[in-house]
């Protein structure tokens, strides 16, 4: 009797430790979110402007942010434009590993600046992607390439 407890008792433990993560646990990522985000880490080049220049660090783990006044969001990275460092920019990535949602906080030209964009993202390859803005008011409803440089 107590060998098939202790038998029910494992198999139990077992169970319930090779049950999947819930997806929306702050601490953790989906695999098709890892799959982007192993490509978004670098500095890239975009094809409508080689002016343009981004660098993106993705984190290894969500990292809790405030955003607004009173607002807290999960962040999966962040983009530096080396040409205006006044904007802080951040970046999640949805479960399924289909929408980037870019979201900026900052000045620009001493006006403050708060916004989320909304975008279909498309990995090409190991060193690149490709970006179009979602909605039927999109400012670029074209799509975009970036091209990993570093």
């Amino acid at each position: 009797m107590k060998k098939s407890i202790l038998l029910l008792a494992g198999l139990a433990l077992w169970l319930f430790a090779c049950v999947p993560q819930d997806a929306t646990n702050s601490n953790s990522y989906t695999q098709e979110q890892l799959e982007v985000l192993q490509v978004l880490n670098g500095t890239f080049v975009s094809d409508a402007d080689p002016d343009i220049v981004i660098i993106i660090e993705s984190y290894s783990k969500p990292r809790e942010i405030v955003f607004g006044e009173e607002k807290f969001t999960y962040v999966h990275g962040e983009m530096i434009n080396p040409d205006d460092l006044s904007l802080s920019i951040y970046f999640i990535i949805s479960d399924d590993g289909e929408t980037f949602t870019m979201f900026g906080t900052g000045f620009i030209d001493d006006e403050p600046f708060n916004k989320f964009i909304l975008y279909d993202i498309v990995i090409l390859s190991n060193s690149s992607f490709k970006i179009k803005e979602k909605g039927d008011d999109a400012y670029n409803p074209y799509w975009i390439y970036f091209v990993k440089i570093y």
